[in-house]
């Protein structure tokens, strides 16, 4: 897997970072060199992880005192000469703080937050508690695996070397009481890894020791995952959150029962799976400005001035244009933007004329075989005749102008969801809380109207993902964790619809060379035996070939949708 790695100088310190994967960005605070070997090669193909070195990893011997805004300013200035946009932050044992204080100082700098290992602080009284639990819990074999660990390097041998290497060897002599594996020598991770003892003194017998991580908790609403090992003997056992953990406004705690101080290592496998599912149940929020204006008369000559220049641009090729959207429907209050659909004979053929009258070109957005454009007030949805999503919106404008009544109805609704503050939250499920929060209307007169097409939908819609998981679980319950898959730029997953009504679900894999497998193809049981399945199989090959694909293989048990 390829990586990148550099060093950057901040006040005279020698910051080291390391980028490897693909995927969302993830800060890990800490040591590049430690941290990059402790993070498992199959994260690096969901996340792009990014190793960063704190002050107290550099190769400087300045031992000037430090602050913590000092540390969190300078992640905040790694992030920002790494150019890395919005990031999941992670941080792993007193790291775990760092991170937890640097989300709290920058919220607008990550989407999450992960903390491996640590209690909620580092004062002495946490020691006394993870002391008492290793005199407890520990096993015999354990405590005598620790004590040959200190007989074969006694405190005599260890005042002898550099503070630095002092520091290290006494880490890796507590082994027994950090890993599950009580026998584990974790000196291969510690090679090449040299502290700065006066910054790491100053980290956890000033800094942190006295830190009080409830301060800020009201006004923060990042999600955090907290990951602790039933067997982590270095820190205070699980319960020490207790008194805390209901401050966070979003906090997952999952405690791995075959991990010590490094859950990310020893159940790499599980931590992954966690985590990843973990990110997908707690989308990032992003507040996007929603403006709804009263219905203005102007609209349908706007849209005839544009469907004037759309024409010419495109020639022979423009079959039909039509206006759609809330701005189409007299009398309705909606976002002054003006809906347009292009039908044309080759989609492709659109994409460069539409292009030089300014308008963006945004891909498919979510909708197979359509070609989505967007400038200032205007949005272009472009379809080869006789797509379903044509009918769709001509039925659902039609009704609304026919029906005062649902119009009417529809506005209220508007209305009603703008004054919710999650209808302005964006989540990765591509639409705001305010579109989401339409949808079973929109469904409601879709059925009313008739539409009654068969079509393919890329998962988006929370319903969308339910049935995803519902018929994952009810046909192939064995199967091992997929959702990781949900978020991979090489999986796809597709809903099938007839009209409004959920049928069945495609799940697509591709591959290097113009590659593809279609891993599941399931029709819900009530709709096989119908012909369905070979529809849906069609409506996927043709997208697929559209894509550039030119071979698929097919992985799944004809039964499961025949």
């Amino acid at each position: 897997m390829e990586y990148k790695t550099g060093h950057l100088k901040i006040e005279g310190y020698n910051l080291s970072y390391r980028i490897e994967g693909n995927g969302p960005d993830a800060l890990v605070i800490g040591s590049a060199l430690y941290y990059s070997r402790s993070f498992s090669q199959k994260l690096r193909q969901h996340l792009r992880l990014i190793f960063i070195d704190w002050r107290g990893f550099s190769k400087s011997d300045t031992s000037t005192k430090i602050a913590l805004s000092t540390l969190l300013d300078d992640i905040e200035t790694i992030r920002k000469k790494l150019e890395i946009k919005t990031s999941i932050v992670i941080g792993h044992s007193a790291h775990a703080l760092l991170a937890l204080e640097y989300a709290k100082k920058y919220p607008s700098a990550i989407s999450h937050v992960v903390m491996i290992a640590i209690s909620p602080h580092l004062h002495p009284s946490m020691a006394l508690l993870a002391d008492k639990a290793w005199a407890e819990v520990a096993s015999p074999e354990r405590k005598k695996a620790l004590e040959k660990r200190i007989e074969k390097l006694p405190n005599e041998a260890l005042d002898k070397l550099s503070p630095s290497d002092r520091f290290v060897a006494w880490y890796i002599r507590k082994d027994s009481q950090a890993w599950y594996d009580y026998n584990f020598d974790s000196s291969w991770l510690w090679e090449g890894v040299h502290p700065n003892m006066p910054l790491f003194d100053d980290l956890y017998g000033t800094i942190l020791r006295d830190l009080d991580i409830t301060e800020g908790l009201g006004n923060f609403d990042k999600p955090v995952f907290l990951a602790l090992g039933r067997y982590d003997f270095i820190i205070a056992p699980p319960t020490a959150w207790d008194p805390i953990k209901g401050k966070f406004r979003d906090l997952t705690i999952q405690v791995f029962e075959k991990s010590g101080h490094s859950p990310q290592y020893e159940e790499r496998d599980l931590f992954d799976k966690s985590l990843l599912e973990w990110l997908m149940n707690h989308p990032e929020k992003k507040t996007k400005k929603i403006e709804v204006t009263p219905y203005n008369p102007k609209w349908p000559a706007l849209f005839t001035a544009e469907a004037v220049k759309i024409k010419e641009a495109l020639g022979p090729n423009c079959i039909a244009l039509h206006h759609v959207g809330s701005t189409s429907i007299p009398g309705l209050l909606a976002k002054p933007i003006i809906d347009i659909i292009g039908v044309v004979k080759d989609t492709e053929e659109a994409i460069e004329p539409l292009k030089s009258l300014g308008f963006q070109y945004k891909g498919e957005y979510n909708i197979p075989m359509r070609r989505y454009f967007s400038r200032e007030g205007v949005n272009l949805h472009f379809y080869q005749e006789g797509h379903p999503e044509i009918e769709l919106n001509l039925l659902f404008r039609d009704y609304l102008r026919e029906h005062p009544d649902a119009r009417d109805e529809y506005a209220t609704l508007k209305q009603n969801l703008l004054k919710d503050k999650s209808s302005y939250e964006k989540t990765s499920s591509t639409f705001t809380g305010y579109n989401l929060g339409k949808d079973a209307f929109i469904r409601k007169i879709l059925k009313k109207a008739h539409f009654n097409r068969l079509r393919i939908m890329k998962c988006s819609h929370y319903i969308e993902w339910d049935a995803v998981k519902r018929l994952r679980n009810k046909y192939l319950p064995l199967e091992d964790s997929y959702s990781w898959t949900f978020t991979h730029k090489d999986h796809a997953h597709l809903i099938f619809y007839k009209g409004v009504e959920i049928l069945g679900y495609a799940h697509i894999q591709f591959s290097p060379d113009q590659q593809a497998a279609v891993r599941v193809l399931v029709i819900d049981e009530p709709y096989r035996h119908q012909g369905l399945g070979s529809q849906f199989l069609q409506l996927c090959e043709e997208w697929l070939k559209a894509q550039g694909i030119q071979s698929v293989y097919m992985e799944v048990q004809p039964d499961l949708y025949e």
